[in-house]
């Protein structure tokens, strides 16, 4: 997907972000984060304030940014923070949001962002405060990050949460998206044919959307012992990250152009749609510096996976050679029926021509 190109961490590059000045503060700031905004100007405003990007200044060949997944994730999460009419975060409209936000991009602990928070937006909130504080961090990193982070207070997400309790964001996200500088040992070409949609109805390997993008690229086995794997979607939030034209190139991994309807109907992200084909150059493994042992370990996966149904058999390109009797032994087999029902049909003609003569 296209991620920041940086020397330590995925993030590092813009949390350290400069502080952006803002003369004029959009009274829609003021509504609560549940609410999802639907004004173009207000979806702007915000890209500008969390991530320093303006949404219409979208490089091509991408679409305008709208939002709309990342909005629908905001949605979700602040609903699942906010049960028990909230009493468990203090956050509460997006300019809260805004507020935390520029507090993490100065890197600072945990313990500092929380005496930053205590002083500047949130004195005297009630016995919980800590918690509340705390629950408060969590849900803001998700939103700014799309990285799960911290527990949801008094609930349950089915998903493990990454825990950060030491050193500073920065350094606590470098020991989980660290990019590979070495050459990989291992021989791995990722063909045109390595795609989302292929990976699926080629090799059975059910595709799992997922918000959370430390679980992009990560196989897993599901109720039914099958194998299925993570796909981060939020193409919008990758492009809003992108620091240079090395990480455009690595935007396709696994998005090479697909049905746009394949899209539509799991409600993704259609800017994932819309990311270039890689080039063969750019499809060798040593230019994947993030999540390459998971493509490593899932290009393995699609390699060894063989159809177990005629619709995988049918679209499964990766052994030509394999696939052609199989084709061979359908067409004669359907030939066979076709001449079979032509004769039982004439047969049954003489039958009756016999008995009714004319």
């Amino acid at each position: 997907m296209a991620l920041p190109s940086t020397n330590t961490s995925l993030f590092s590059s813009y949390l350290g972000f400069k502080r952006v000045t803002f003369t004029k503060l959009s009274f829609q700031l003021k509504d609560p984060i549940q609410w999802m905004p639907n004004s173009t100007e207000f979806r702007r405003d915000i890209a500008l304030r969390l991530w320093d990007f303006d949404i219409d200044e979208t490089p091509l060949p991408y679409g305008l940014l709208n939002l709309d997944a990342y909005f629908r994730y905001q949605t979700q999460q602040a609903d699942l923070f906010m049960h028990d009419t909230g009493q468990h975060v203090l956050v509460r409209t997006h300019q809260h949001v805004i507020e935390i936000s520029q507090i993490l991009k100065d890197d600072l602990d945990r313990t500092q962002a929380q005496q930053r928070m205590r002083l500047q937006n949130f004195q005297n909130k009630g016995q919980d405060q800590d918690k509340a504080c705390n629950a408060s961090l969590d849900l803001v990193i998700r939103l700014l990050l799309m990285v799960e982070i911290g527990n949801i207070p008094n609930g349950f997400s089915g998903n493990t949460p990454l825990v950060w309790n030491q050193g500073t964001l920065s350094q606590f996200l470098s020991t989980h998206f660290t990019q590979k500088t070495t050459s990989s040992q291992e021989r791995v070409r990722l063909g045109r044919v390595f795609t989302a949609r292929n990976i699926e109805r080629m090799a059975g390997i059910k595709i799992r959307w997922t918000n959370n993008l430390v679980d992009h690229l990560r196989l897993f086995d599901d109720e039914e012992d099958e194998m299925g794997v993570n796909i981060f979607h939020h193409a919008s939030f990758l492009i809003m990250q992108q620091k240079s034209a090395s990480t455009q190139n690595s935007a396709a991994s696994l998005s090479d152009m697909v049905a746009m309807t394949w899209y539509k109907t799991n409600h993704l992200d259609l800017n994932i749609c819309r990311c270039p084909h890689l080039r063969a150059e750019d499809r060798q493994i040593d230019r994947f510096d993030f999540w390459r042992e998971r493509l490593i370990l899932l290009k393995q996966a699609f390699d060894e996976a063989e159809p177990n149904s005629w619709s995988q058999w049918w679209h499964d390109k990766r052994r030509g050679v394999h696939r052609y009797p199989l084709l061979l032994a359908a067409a004669a087999l359907l030939l066979t029926l076709i001449l079979g029902l032509f004769q039982v049909i004439l047969g049954a003609m003489q039958v009756y021509k016999a008995f009714r003569p004319p």
